[in-house]
């Protein structure tokens, strides 16, 4: 049954309800995916975006921005991610891809400390379960950003940071994934993956067995996440 626009956020409402009563009390372990989850800023993201713009254009020998972006669109339309759009546009080692774009992008320059994040992970609710971080970044962009935003090691100890280096391949390969249940010994569904991309982060999760909660604007309802919030200080109320 086609969901009627209007009703979308009651629709999030009751499916986040059911989850909190039914499967929340299973979740032991929150593995969170951190750019455009645990902050989004879109001057951030545009940056980003525009150097794989160059990227494409840069090894294609294309002078024209405009059609390396149409390029990159088209296979990003196909439901890939940035890297892999211009992985397989560029023939360069998706990994190799994100490394570069990492050392071109400074995040301090956009990113500032986040005191309602910051007090949202020093509640007693977030040490009730045991965090990973499961990331494209690089393990030095990461701490950086956790740093700029004010989660330092004094207020949130991440169980482990699974970052580009421990990966094999980048997300969304199923074996990030597959990574982490190996490290915990536990169900899938014991498992909450939290991330604002439903290809990289939501999809190949819940492939696995995981629970799954996507950040995102309420008008893009999606049927694959088991909750979704339009900002991950929302979580916190339905915590157990």
């Amino acid at each position: 049954m086609k969901i009627i626009p209007e009703f979308k956020p009651f629709s999030i409402y009751l499916k986040n309800i059911l989850f909190k009563n039914f499967y929340l009390p299973k979740v032991k372990t929150i593995v969170w995916d951190i750019d455009g989850t645990m902050y989004r800023n879109l001057e951030l993201g545009e940056k980003i975006y525009n150097e794989y713009i160059s990227f494409v254009a840069n090894k294609k020998k294309i002078k024209d921005p405009k059609l390396a972006e149409i390029l990159l669109q088209k296979k990003i339309s196909r439901r890939m991610t940035w890297s892999q759009a211009t992985a397989i546009l560029t023939k360069v080692n998706e990994k190799k891809i994100l490394k570069e774009i990492e050392k071109k992008v400074d995040k301090t320059k956009f990113l500032t400390l986040n005191r309602r994040l910051v007090s949202m992970f020093n509640n007693e609710k977030i040490y009730r379960y045991t965090h990973y971080i499961l990331t494209n970044s690089t393990k030095k962009s990461v701490l950086v950003a956790l740093d700029a935003i004010g989660l330092t090691k004094k207020i949130i100890r991440f169980k482990k940071i699974i970052s580009l280096e421990n990966l094999t391949y980048a997300k969304p390969h199923s074996s990030n994934f597959k990574t982490i249940l190996n490290i915990t010994h536990t169900l899938p569904k014991t498992h909450l993956m939290i991330g604002d991309d439903l290809i990289a982060d939501i999809i190949p999760a819940k492939k696995i067995g995981m629970k799954t909660c996507y950040i995102a604007p309420l008008d893009d309802n999606s049927t694959y996440a088991d909750l979704q919030f339009s900002n991950i200080y929302q979580l916190l109320n339905f915590l157990c």
